[in-house]
């Protein structure tokens, strides 16, 4: 299953962790908002 975070900057350091426990578990991240660019299959 592919997932998207929205957040605050404020709130990086704990989408970081988040999203790290769902890549985890076999979740897809689909764009990565902090850097400003689109996940390619390399990176996912």
């Amino acid at each position: 299953m592919k997932f998207y975070i929205a957040s605050s900057f404020a709130n990086k350091k704990a989408v970081r962790a988040l999203a790290s426990r769902l890549i985890r578990e076999g979740f897809t991240q689909t764009y990565k908002r902090m850097t400003g660019q689109k996940m390619n299959a390399r990176q996912r």
